[in-house]
C-alpha cells in the first residue's frame, strides 16, 4: 500500500490542507511546532481510527471548530482508494470509495492492512526518537511475537487465543500470586492441616451440641410451618380486604339498557351529518356569492342605453377607424394647403403681379424657343458683321512689317553710301515703302464697307421680323406683362402655380367630402345626444365616441362574465341542494330503521350508548380484578366489619407465632455459636472432611491450569514454526544495516532469550545495555528496518519516521538516509525531519516544506 495524497479537513493545527505524497520517498521538513508529528498522527488515525476520550491529547481536535477528520488517497494492488474518516464513535466514521467515487466496503481496509493493527504498526512501521530507547527492553520474545503476528495466517486470532489461555491459567494459579483460586486453596489446605492435629478433647461436647441444635431446628421448622400457614391465610384475607371496595362497586354497578346502535351506524350517521354540514356551508357560500354577483351585475342607465342601441353603436364603431384616419388626414391637408398657398404667394411676389396667366401649351413653348433661338442667331450674325469692320479699321491704321523692313534697309544704305543721288533715290524708295500700304488699304476698305452695310440692313430686317413675331406671341399668350427675357424662365413658375391650383382644388374637394362624412357621422350619432355631445370638434368627438363604445364594450364583457359566473353558481347551488336532499334522505332512512326522530334524538341515543359501553367496560374491568371464587367468598361476609374482625384475629396469631419462632431461633443461635466456635477450633471429623474436599478442589484446579498452559504452549510453538524461516532473514538484514550505520565496526547481532547483544569486528560481544546511546539507537533502527523490509512480502505499508535520528552524527545520518532511499524502492517511506541539511540531499519535488506555509 502506498499513500498518494493527504487531505485534512481539521486535525490539530491543520485545517483545509492537502499534500501530494511521493510513492517512494517523501520528505516532510519543518522546524519544531511546524506540525510534523500532527501529520504523522493524522495518517495513523485515518488508517486505524481516532483516539478516544481517554486519550484526549492524542485526538488532535481542531481548535477553530473546523470539521474533524480528512482522507487519504492510497494505491493498493494497483487500485486507488480514498479512505475518509470523520468524527464518530469507535474511532470515527470510515467511508471508502474507489477511483470513480463508488462506495467500497470498509472490510477492504482490513484486507489491505492484513494482520497489522495500530499497536503492531507502531511497533514495526512507525517510530520516532522516543521509540529508540525501547532497544534496552527489547527481547527475543518481543521480536518473535511481532514476527508471529505478521508472519502466520490468522496469527492475530491465534495470539489472542494464547492470551486468553494464559489469562485463564493466571486466574487459576501464579507462582507468587495471592488472589488466584489455586493459590488461595493451597493456603487454606496448609491451615486446615494444622487444625486437624489440634482437634481432640472437644469432640464429645460437640456431638451433644449437634443433637440440641437439631431439636431446636425441628421445633423452629414446625413453628415456621405453622406461621407459613397462618401467614398464607392472613395474606388471603388481606387480599379479600383489598378487593372488598372493588367488590362493593361491582355489586352496586348497574348496567344501562343496551341501545341497538352499532359502530357502523354511528360512523355512517356522523359522516352524513358532517357531509350535510359541509353541504350547508357550501350552499350558504354559493348563495352569498350568487347574491353578490346578482347585485354587482346591475346595468347602469348608460350601459342599458348601449345594449338597447347595440347595432347603431356597432355601425358607428365600424366608421370610427376610417373617419379617424380622414380627420387626421384633414389636419395634414390643412397644413399642406397653407404650404401650397404660401408657395403661390411667393411666386406672385417674385414677379410683382396679382395674378398669373395660364401656362402656354407645349407647342407655344416650342414656338417661343424657336423665335428666341432665331433672334439670338440673327443677333449673333449682326454682331459678327459689325465686329470685323471695327477690326479692319483698326488694322488699316497700322503699316505692314515689310514696309518697315524696306525703309530700314534703305535707311541703312543711305548712311553707308556717300553718293547723294543714290541717297535721294533711296529716300524716295523709303518714303514709298511707308505710304504705299496705307493707300492700298484705304481703297480696299471703302469697297468692304459698302458690302457690309448692305448685309447689315438685310440681317436687321430679319431681326425686326422675329421681334414682331415675339411681340405677337406675347400678346397671344398674355405674357406681355413680363419682360421678354423672362418668358421662358417664368414657365416653370407658371406650371408650378397651375399645379398648386389643381392640388388645392383637389384637397378642398376631399375636405368637403370629409366634412360631409363627419356631418353624416354626427347625424347618425344624434340618437345618443343625451350621452355624447356632438358639439365638440371632430377629432374630440370621434375620440369620445370611441372611448364611450370601448367603455361600454368592456362593461358588456364584464357583464357577460358575471352572467356566466351567475349561471355557474346557480347550477352549482342546484347540485349542492340536490346532494343535500340525497344526504337527508339517507339519514332519514337510517333514523327510521333505528327509530330515531331527529339529530337531537340521535345525540341522546348516542350518549346513552356511550354510557352503556363505559358501564360494560367498567364492569369488565372490575370483574377482571376479582375472580368468581373471590366474589363468592366476599359475598359470605355480612359487612366490611366482619372481614376486618377476622383480619385482626389472624394478625394477632401471626405476631404470637413470630414471637415463638424468635425465641426458638435465639436458643438455636446460641447453641450454633458454640458449635461454630468449636468448628473453628477444628472438630476432627469435620476438619478431615474439609481437608478431603479441599484436596479434590485443588486437584481440579491443577488440572484446569495445566490444560490452559498446555494449550497456549502448543499454539505458540505452532506459530513459531510457521514464521521461523523469516526470523533469520530479519536478523540478516539488520546485520547489514547495523554494519553500515556503525561503519563496519559491528558486524553481527545476536538475539538471546532475555537480552540482545552485538559482536564487533574483533569478535568481542556487548550486551545492548553496554552500548552507547547512539549505537543502541542505530541497533534499534537496523532491527526496525530489517523487520519492515522482510515482512513487506506479507504486508507492504508506508514506513513513517518522525525525527528518528537526532542523536546520529552527520556520517551516520548520511548512511541511514542512503538506507532509507534503498528501502523506499520497495517500501514507501515518509520521513519527518527538522534537519535542514536534508533539503540539499533530495530533489525539491520530494520535499514538503512546512515552514513555507
Amino acid at each position: 500500500m502506498k499513500i498518494q495524497q493527504i487531505q485534512i479537513d481539521g486535525f490539530g493545527k491543520w485545517q483545509d490542507q492537502s499534500f501530494d505524497i511521493d510513492s517512494n520517498l517523501q520528505i516532510v521538513y519543518g522546524q519544531n511546532e511546524a506540525g510534523k508529528t500532527t501529520l504523522n498522527h493524522f495518517i495513523t488515525s485515518v488508517l486505524f481510527g481516532f483516539a478516544n476520550g481517554h486519550q484526549q491529547y492524542q485526538q488532535y481536535l481542531p481548535k477553530n471548530g473546523a470539521a474533524y477528520g480528512g482522507q487519504l488517497t492510497i494505491n493498493a494492488d494497483d487500485q486507488v482508494y480514498r479512505l475518509q474518516r470523520t468524527k464518530g464513535k469507535n474511532g470515527g466514521t470510515l467511508k471508502i470509495t474507489d477511483e470513480q467515487g463508488q462506495p467500497v466496503s470498509t472490510e477492504q481496509l482490513t484486507q489491505i492492512l492484513g494482520p497489522i493493527d495500530q499497536e503492531l504498526y507502531a511497533a514495526i512501521f512507525n517510530f520516532s526518537q522516543t521509540d529508540l530507547n525501547m532497544i534496552f527492553n527489547l527481547s527475543r520474545e518481543d521480536l518473535l511475537t511481532h514476527l508471529q503476528r505478521v508472519g502466520a495466517v490468522g496469527s492475530s486470532q491465534w495470539l489472542g487465543l494464547i492470551k486468553e489461555h494464559d489469562k485463564t491459567a493466571d486466574e487459576i494459579y501464579k507462582p507468587k500470586g495471592r488472589k488466584p483460586a489455586l493459590n488461595i486453596r493451597l493456603k487454606e489446605y496448609e491451615q486446615l492441616t494444622q487444625q486437624v492435629h489440634q482437634a481432640a478433647g472437644q469432640y464429645d461436647h460437640y456431638q451433644d451440641l449437634l443433637v440440641q441444635v437439631g431439636e431446636q431446628a425441628d421445633e423452629l421448622r414446625k413453628r415456621q410451618q405453622k406461621l407459613t400457614e397462618v401467614q398464607a391465610k392472613l395474606e388471603h384475607v388481606q387480599e379479600l380486604n383489598r378487593l372488598m371496595p372493588t367488590f362493593m362497586k361491582l355489586k352496586s354497578a348497574t348496567t344501562t339498557k343496551q341501545v341497538a346502535l352499532t359502530n357502523g351506524d354511528v360512523t355512517q350517521i356522523q359522516q352524513l351529518q358532517a357531509d350535510l354540514a359541509e353541504t350547508a356551508s357550501q350552499r350558504d357560500q354559493r348563495q352569498t356569492q350568487l347574491e353578490a354577483v346578482q347585485q354587482s351585475n346591475q346595468l347602469t342607465g348608460q350601459q342599458q342605453f348601449y345594449f338597447d342601441h347595440l347595432n347603431q353603436f356597432s355601425e358607428l364603431a365600424q366608421l370610427i377607424p376610417r373617419l379617424s384616419l380622414k380627420v387626421e388626414q384633414q389636419a395634414k391637408q390643412n397644413e399642406q394647403l397653407d404650404t401650397w398657398t404660401n408657395a403661390q404667394q411667393q411666386i406672385l411676389t417674385r414677379y410683382g403681379v396679382d395674378r398669373l396667366p395660364q401656362a402656354p401649351a407645349d407647342n407655344q413653348i416650342e414656338l417661343l424657343e424657336q423665335l428666341q433661338d432665331q433672334q439670338k442667331e440673327i443677333q449673333t450674325k449682326l454682331e459678327n458683321i459689325e465686329q470685323p469692320q471695327t477690326r479692319t479699321q483698326t488694322t488699316n491704321t497700322k503699316t505692314p512689317w515689310w514696309s518697315w523692313a524696306i525703309a530700314a534697309v534703305c535707311l541703312v544704305i543711305m548712311f553707308m553710301v556717300p553718293n547723294v543721288i543714290v541717297k535721294v533715290i533711296l529716300g524716295i524708295i523709303l518714303l514709298g515703302s511707308i505710304t504705299s500700304p496705307i493707300w492700298l488699304k484705304q481703297s480696299q476698305q471703302q469697297v468692304d464697307n459698302s458690302k457690309q452695310q448692305a448685309e447689315t440692313q438685310s440681317i436687321q430686317s430679319k431681326l425686326d421680323a422675329v421681334a414682331n413675331q415675339l411681340a405677337d406671341w406675347g400678346r397671344d399668350n398674355q405674357m406681355d406683362q413680363f419682360d421678354q427675357s423672362q418668358w421662358l424662365s417664368v414657365q416653370g413658375d407658371l406650371r408650378r402655380f397651375s399645379d398648386l391650383e389643381q392640388q388645392i382644388e383637389l384637397v378642398n374637394n376631399e375636405k368637403a367630402e370629409i366634412n360631409r362624412q363627419l356631418l353624416d357621422f354626427k347625424q347618425k350619432l344624434e340618437f345618443a345626444h343625451d350621452w355624447i355631445s356632438t358639439s365638440d370638434q371632430s377629432e374630440i368627438l370621434i375620440s369620445r365616441v370611441e372611448q364611450f363604445i370601448q367603455e361600454q364594450q368592456n362593461a358588456k364583457e364584464t357583464w357577460q362574465k358575471q352572467q356566466q359566473k351567475y349561471e355557474i353558481l346557480t347550477k352549482q347551488l342546484q347540485e349542492i341542494k340536490q346532494r343535500q336532499g340525497e344526504k337527508e334522505q339517507q339519514k332519514a332512512a337510517i333514523y327510521a330503521r333505528l327509530q330515531i326522530n331527529n339529530d337531537a334524538d340521535f345525540k341522546t341515543t348516542y350518549q346513552q350508548s356511550l354510557q352503556a359501553t363505559v358501564n360494560q367496560e367498567k364492569i369488565a374491568a372490575l370483574t377482571s380484578q376479582i375472580t368468581a371464587d373471590q366474589q363468592t367468598e366476599l359475598a359470605q361476609f355480612d359487612s366490611v366489619d366482619d372481614l376486618k374482625e377476622q383480619l385482626n384475629q389472624l394478625q394477632g396469631d401471626v405476631r404470637a407465632d413470630q414471637q415463638a419462632i424468635d425465641d426458638t431461633f435465639k436458643r438455636q443461635t446460641s447453641i450454633q455459636l458454640e458449635i461454630d466456635q468449636l468448628a473453628k477450633n477444628g472438630i476432627l471429623s469435620s476438619l478431615r472432611q474439609q481437608q478431603a474436599n479441599l484436596e479434590t478442589t485443588i486437584n481440579q484446579l491443577v488440572f484446569d491450569w495445566f490444560k490452559e498452559k498446555l494449550a497456549a504452549t502448543w499454539i505458540n510453538k505452532a506459530l513459531q514454526f510457521a514464521s521461523a524461516d523469516r526470523f533469520p532473514k530479519i536478523i540478516d538484514k539488520a546485520n547489514n544495516y547495523f554494519a553500515t550505520l556503525t561503519r563496519q565496526h559491528y558486524d553481527k547481532i545476536v538475539v538471546g532469550d532475555e537480552v540482545i547483544s552485538v559482536v564487533d569486528k574483533s569478535g568481542q560481544s556487548f550486551d545492548v545495555g553496554e552500548l552507547s546511546q547512539g549505537t543502541a539507537e542505530q541497533l534499534y533502527v537496523s532491527l526496525r528496518f530489517g523487520f519492515a523490509v522482510v515482512m513487506s512480502d506479507t504486508v507492504n505499508l508506508p514506513l513513517l519516521i518522525d525525527d528518528g535520528f537526532v542523536n546520529f552524527d552527520n556520517l551516520r545520518k548520511e548512511a541511514v538516509f542512503e538506507i532509507i532511499k534503498n528501502i523506499s524502492q520497495e517500501n514507501q517511506v515518509i520521513y519527518f525531519t527538522a534537519d535542514d541539511r536534508i533539503l540539499t540531499e533530495v530533489d525539491d519535488e520530494k520535499v514538503i516544506n512546512l515552514d513555507k506555509g
